[in-house]
């Protein structure tokens, strides 16, 4: 199992889960309770980026209640909005 760490610095920036594929290469995940996906949603996950250059982030997700139909929704640069279900089965397949 990778290690999975939560982030919240005193600057405000809050990132539900980051995922550890390698060293210094991370998946980040934001968790939302909404059907209609935003770029906003997405905005810890670039600030992170930003924040942490060296970081290699290899996909950037959020994860909420967006419809099946709607399988990863693009929301930015490599941020897509998609389903529990869809990122469960994206974690297994890595």
């Amino acid at each position: 199992m990778p290690p999975l760490f939560y982030l919240r610095t005193n600057n405000e920036l809050e990132v539900d889960l980051l995922i550890e594929e390698a060293f210094e290469e991370f998946i980040v995940v934001e968790f939302k309770l909404s059907k209609t996906p935003s770029r906003k949603m997405a905005s810890g996950i670039q600030r992170f980026r930003s924040l942490f250059p060296k970081l290699k982030i290899t996909s950037g997700m959020v994860v909420c209640l967006v419809d099946e139909d709607d399988d990863d929704v693009p929301l930015l640069a490599n941020v897509n909005a998609t389903t529990v279900e869809h990122f469960l089965d994206a974690l297994v397949r890595k």
